[in-house]
């Protein structure tokens, strides 16, 4: 799929330092979809939850549109257009853990769609599509996923493809982080490599593929680190 251009980026990441992720640079474009290939522990998770507000920052800025994303948390992150549908979807409570912070997140949620209740769905790919849905009807700027085919059958993965890149045509950015790396490949215009909370690797086009990313995240090319 062609891939959007980059001059005028949507969401924009600069020296972000939060748990193990430090000196994390990243841009995406408007109708872009980048994937985050990592293993587990790598900070994948992390990152997203980061930019969402749900951890706080060492260091580092991030911007939407140009305009700055201060660190206020998951209601600032929302209020300026950001959404995130974690890997743990717990019907409205869709922020992971159990520590005070992640229970705040999950009542700001609550809040923000208290007027969009449905029945839960019950199984895992169902609360994956209905998260996504009410996302897609606010009209994201930047949506952030988590695992998003993590579970789904052939037929589940397909509708989610679909929904997520309805989002990204509607001119949102979109970045999924996955230890799914046939859905990165098939999914997002490029994916990063992250390992042990530093970007070592960007893998585009023709080279975007399960194979080599996995590759570069057993540190197969290049040493360790390659970039």
């Amino acid at each position: 799929m062609p891939i959007p251009s980059r001059c005028r980026p949507v969401l924009s990441v600069r020296d972000l330092s939060a748990g193990i992720l430090s000196g994390i640079d990243l841009d995406i474009a408007a109708g872009e979809i980048v994937g985050v290939a990592g293993l587990l522990g790598s900070g994948r998770s992390t990152l997203l939850r980061a930019i969402f507000g749900a951890l706080p920052r060492a260091a580092g800025s991030m911007a939407i549109d140009g305009r700055p994303l201060l660190a206020n948390g998951p209601a600032g992150a929302m209020a300026a257009g950001v959404a995130y549908v974690p890997a743990n979807r717990l019907g409205e409570a869709v922020c992971t853990g159990n520590r005070p912070r992640d229970n705040g997140c999950a009542a700001v949620f609550s809040r923000y769609f208290r007027r969009r209740r449905t029945r839960r769905p019950a199984d895992r790919t169902g609360q994956q599509k209905a998260a996504l849905d009410r996302w897609l009807c606010r009209g994201p700027r930047a949506l952030l996923l988590d695992e998003p085919t993590h579970g789904a059958g052939a037929v589940a993965r397909q509708e989610v493809y679909r929904l997520v890149r309805e989002v990204a045509q509607r001119g949102a950015a979109v970045l999924v982080a996955s230890s799914d790396f046939e859905a990165l490949a098939l999914l997002c215009h490029r994916a990063l490599v992250l390992r042990q909370g530093r970007i070592t690797a960007e893998v585009a086009g023709p080279d975007l593929d399960e194979a080599r990313l996995t590759a570069l995240l057993a540190g197969a090319d290049h040493g360790e680190d390659a970039r």
